[in-house]
């Protein structure tokens, strides 16, 4: 969630704008996904945590990566799009 935090953070996004996540989970086992469940609770504060969508998969491309999250957060127009 760290690496989410700060991905957010460099795009100009909060945690708090994101609508929906999906998750790929390398052999996924619900003792994981209390893991995520509570890492997603704590980024999320006080805010409802967004939707989210976990996928089990076999591997990952990278060699020894266990998750790999994709994000999509609400932002508001900027000034110079609103026109």
């Amino acid at each position: 969630m760290k690496n989410l935090e700060y991905a957010l953070t460099v795009g100009g996004a909060r945690f708090d704008q994101v609508a929906k996540l999906t998750m790929l989970v390398v052999d996924h086992i619900e003792a994981r996904l209390a893991l995520i469940s509570a890492a997603l609770a704590k980024a999320a504060g006080n805010n409802p945590a967004p939707a989210c969508t976990l996928i089990p998969v076999p591997r990952l491309a990278p060699e020894g990566m266990l998750i790999e999250i994709d994000a999509a957060a609400c932002l508001p127009a900027s000034e110079e799009h609103a026109a």
